[in-house]
């Protein structure tokens, strides 16, 4: 039952930040080639000041640059939602409320479309 519980709440916690991602997501970053940052680091790490930036490489995004205080903000964002995952999922297993292992790999291959 723990590998179910286990597997069933790392399913929760993949949708969980998705949604949390999808609610968090902002406009369009500002955007430089890796040339223009190179060439105008000074002006990149005053834009990374104000909002992230986003480092494009050959047409293709490859670095985001933001501020410390973003940087940390996002991180304790991101552990405060794990925390509150966890607590979910011990409070479910003091509730009884567990599956399988074999229904939590049912669910999880339901949801990879396998």
């Amino acid at each position: 039952m723990r590998g179910g519980l286990f597997m069933a709440e790392m399913i929760k916690l993949t949708k969980s930040a998705s949604m949390v991602k999808e609610q968090l997501k902002e406009p369009l970053m500002d955007t430089m080639t890796a040339a223009d940052a190179k060439t105008n680091f000074g002006v990149l790490l005053d834009k990374a000041q104000r909002e992230p930036v986003t480092i494009s490489k050959n047409g293709r995004p490859v670095a985001v640059v933001m501020s410390v205080t973003a940087y940390e903000e996002q991180q304790r964002l991101k552990l405060e939602l794990l925390r509150q995952e966890v607590n979910k999922g011990l409070d479910d297993l003091k509730r009884g409320r567990v599956v399988s292992a074999k229904e939590a790999f049912a669910g999880l291959d339901r949801e990879l479309g396998d």
